[in-house]
């Protein structure tokens, strides 16, 4: 989490082994659409971040990300305040970070599976694919982008997904 990372780095895990702790990317890392930097498992199977209680992938003010062939686990989806993944900006000018790819992963026992968010304005991103997710067993979402103005996030596609057992949050006033 302290190392900073360059458009075209893979960062690999090994496949079958379980690493603890979030992984954590600030705006000093930050990759481009034909040079992204990747986070995948290498080996046979995949590799699981587990985030514990908090996200298992934050990625904050950043982007130019490929995600592909690893698992996200938490502690359980009532007791887990973060996401699997969760991309977040709110940089000032109404800006858009490019490109974040998220192919063949699964994400379990967390709040949210994938979230994606602007919080500043139009400022969010644009390019962002989730293709073959597989999401179970989250409380507030599955998928979820949001910002403060509609139509911030700009050319997004999420295919062949599947998400359940999303069980919502008892309470709240606003959704879940």
């Amino acid at each position: 989490n302290s190392t900073t990372y360059q458009p075209g780095d893979n960062i690999l895990f090994q496949g079958g082994q379980t690493f603890n702790g979030k992984l954590y990317f600030s705006s000093s890392s930050q990759g481009t659409a034909s040079a992204p930097i990747t986070i995948a498992s290498y080996e046979t199977g995949r590799a699981t971040i587990h985030g514990g209680t908090s996200d298992s992938f934050y990625a904050y003010n950043t982007a130019g990300f490929s995600i592909h062939d690893i698992n996200f686990a938490g502690s359980g989806s009532t007791i887990n305040s973060g996401s699997g993944i969760n991309f977040y900006t709110d940089l000032p000018g109404d800006v858009k970070l490019d490109t974040i790819t998220i192919k063949n992963v699964s994400v379990n026992g967390l709040l949210t599976g994938i979230s994606i968010g602007g919080g500043n304005g139009a400022t969010g991103y644009s390019n962002i694919n989730i293709l073959y997710a597989t999401i179970t067993n989250c409380a507030q979402a599955g998928i979820m982008t949001y910002a403060q103005t509609f139509g911030t996030h700009k050319n997004v596609y999420v295919g062949h997904a599947n998400v359940s057992n999303i069980t919502g949050i008892s309470g709240k006033t606003t959704n879940s």
